[in-house]
């Protein structure tokens, strides 16, 4: 018999906030998450670095919170796959309202950002049975988190966030600019100072539901990553870095393998294939960064000119023939008539 089923409904004893039922916890931590997102773009007054530091970490200690009471809630995975796909079908119904009208904007938009933030702590629910092992919750952490480095500086994350920044958008939780539609603008003016993707809060959510799972201590392991997750996001507003986007998987994954680091219990044998595993996953990563910017081969006529540009290459065959190899003179050719010798 699994640790989940004999859990009983109610106060988990794993659960980051036990006193009260874990159901009452997400539905209070996704209100006050709707109430932060609608009143923090009409705030009047806030000193910009204030705005931007303090509601991120603000706003990421509520999602954390949020995803750590849902972590408690003990169900059939039926029932997390009908909310999963409830919350999905009511962020994709609610945010195709959001950019109608300026009210929708304000009100909608951080609606739909609740329903997003609740299907992924559905979706990381599920994915965290997949996990059947304490021992395993280690190298999911570490995995994840390298995976995460990968995605967003080499991978298609980092690809996405040049050429496709909407669809990232899409796919995230902006954090809005305090004041940013308190002007004559109104919500026209609205604007976000950093967005966390959905990956993030579906590991969140994994970890959160490992640690509930396999009687890890939650509340630690809920402070752990929420440090770690202020740290990613301090950096990520680091505009001095000039990074395009910064992976917060790797930050709160090593606060939940700090919490936990008495609770994987791997014997030699186990630690020996790990270091193995993650040795061959880091050189495949390597090696697939290194691929996926490989600059564009050049020509044979232009491979041995270095100054030449690339889009120079003639389209005139006479020109094309007159091309000289390496290693041989060219005689100079006279100047055209009324050419600016200067």
């Amino acid at each position: 018999m699994s640790h989940e089923a004999q859990t009983p409904p109610g106060a988990t004893p794993g659960a980051a906030f036990p006193r009260f039922h874990p159901a009452a916890n997400v539905a209070l931590l996704a209100l006050l998450s709707y109430g932060f997102l609608v009143a923090v773009p009409l705030v009047r007054g806030v000193p910009p670095e204030v705005g931007v530091i303090g509601g991120s970490l603000l706003f990421a200690a509520l999602c954390l919170g949020m995803v750590g009471a849902g972590a408690g809630l003990v169900v059939p995975w039926a029932m997390e796959a009908t909310l999963a796909a409830g919350f999905l079908a009511a962020w994709g119904l609610v945010a195709q309202w959001g950019p109608d009208a300026d009210w929708a904007k304000l009100y909608l938009g951080p609606a739909a950002n609740v329903c997003f933030l609740l299907a992924c702590l559905f979706v990381g629910k599920l994915l965290s049975r997949i996990v059947r092992e304490r021992a395993l919750a280690l190298p999911v952490a570490i995995v994840a988190g390298l995976a995460d480095i990968f995605t967003v500086f080499w991978g298609p994350t980092g690809e996405a966030l040049q050429h496709a920044p909407q669809l990232v958008q899409r796919l995230s939780l902006a954090i809005p600019e305090a004041g940013s539609a308190a002007g004559a603008r109104g919500a026209q003016g609205l604007a976000y100072v950093a967005a966390i993707g959905l990956g993030d809060f579906i590991f969140l959510a994994l970890f959160m539901a490992l640690a509930v799972r396999f009687g890890f201590n939650a509340s630690r392991t809920f402070w752990a990553m929420l440090a770690g997750a202020a740290v990613g996001i301090l950096l990520a507003l680091n505009q001095s870095l000039g990074l395009p986007g910064m992976p917060l998987l790797p930050y709160m994954g090593a606060g939940f393998i700090i919490a936990n680091a008495r609770e994987f219990r791997l014997s030699r044998t186990e630690l020996r294939d790990l270091f193995i595993a993650l040795g061959i996953l880091v050189a495949l990563l390597v090696m697939a960064a290194v691929t996926f910017h490989r600059p564009p081969e050049r020509s044979a006529d232009e491979a041995w000119d270095p100054t030449a540009p690339r889009s120079a290459k003639s389209k005139d065959p006479d020109n094309a023939s007159r091309a000289t190899p390496p290693g041989t003179r060219s005689e100079p050719q006279p100047e055209a008539a009324g050419a600016d010798s200067r």
